[in-house]
């Protein structure tokens, strides 16, 4: 299974924290004609979560490559390490390995 290319810097907007990453494919991905690779599936879907100390904070599914962290749950996390997991869904495929990525809560 093909996983999502990576986690793009947490970066501040209005409504709190902003998260993005870049998709791949998983059929007919090696076409360069449009202005992004085809999506392969019937819809485009994502499981994400935000996970401190062992903990899950959030756990939602998002219909884009982006989401927001509002500011009250950016309020319930500590300083200090904070990870952002991100697995494409796929009917066909299922859930796809998790990309992670750590940063800093200050």
């Amino acid at each position: 299974m093909d996983r999502i290319t990576h986690t793009q810097k947490i970066g501040h907007s209005l409504q709190g924290k902003s998260i993005t990453w870049i998709r791949r494919s998983r059929i007919n991905g090696d076409g360069w004609d449009g202005p992004d690779i085809p999506l392969g599936e019937e819809g485009e879907t994502y499981l994400l979560r935000v996970t401190q100390n062992d903990r899950i904070h959030a756990e939602v599914q998002c219909g884009a490559p982006a989401w927001t962290i509002p500011d009250t749950l950016w309020a319930e996390l500590q300083p200090g390490a904070a990870t952002v997991e991100v697995a494409q869904l796929s009917q066909t495929f299922g859930r796809g390995p998790f990309a992670r990525r750590t940063f800093d809560v200050q």
